[in-house]
């Protein structure tokens, strides 16, 4: 039986671990998160019955970022309702115009945090555009009809609008 233990930088608590070849062994360190670097020290606990060279081995990894897709922006109509233009999301936090009521055009932003990046592979603040339309209004004057265009409708009879 091999005895070995690893701490995850100099300050990390020891973890022992055992495996009964004297093969090369693989053995996965979790908890740790992606985008960041750690030092692995290794040490073997059986010195006594090996040759066993100091200073004990380490090295350094970084993890890499997972990939996340940019978020897209929607379009709406104009309702009076208030809308929200870009969808939370996890791995990034939303800034700008997010949720607004008026029709417009409206810019949110999108920044990642340290441990994902976008799928083109760029970590930078990303921009997102979405829109409320303007809701068409139609104008009914006794048997004719047309949606509002800006042009004045002539017609005789009575009138009504819808929107």
């Amino acid at each position: 039986m091999n005895h070995w233990q690893y701490r995850v930088n100099s300050n990390g608590s020891w973890v022992n671990f055992s495996y009964e070849s004297a093969k090369s062994q693989t053995y996965t360190i979790t908890g740790l998160t992606a985008g960041s670097t750690y030092t692995i020290y290794a040490d073997f606990r059986d010195q006594s019955n090996t040759n066993w060279a100091n200073p004990k081995p380490e090295v350094t990894v970084t993890l890499p970022r997972i990939s996340i897709s940019v978020p897209t922006g929607s379009n709406f109509t104009y309702d009076g309702n208030s809308h929200t233009g870009v969808s939370e999301g996890i791995g990034y936090t939303l800034g700008g115009d997010i949720t607004k009521t008026s029709a417009g055009d409206y810019t949110a932003t999108a920044t990642l945090d340290s441990q994902h990046k976008w799928s083109d592979g760029t970590t930078g603040v990303k921009t997102i555009t979405w829109k409320i339309n303007k809701r068409a209004i139609t104008v009914k004057a006794s048997n004719q009809s047309k949606t509002w265009d800006g042009s004045v409708l002539n017609a005789d009879g009575t009138c009504e609008v819808t929107a």
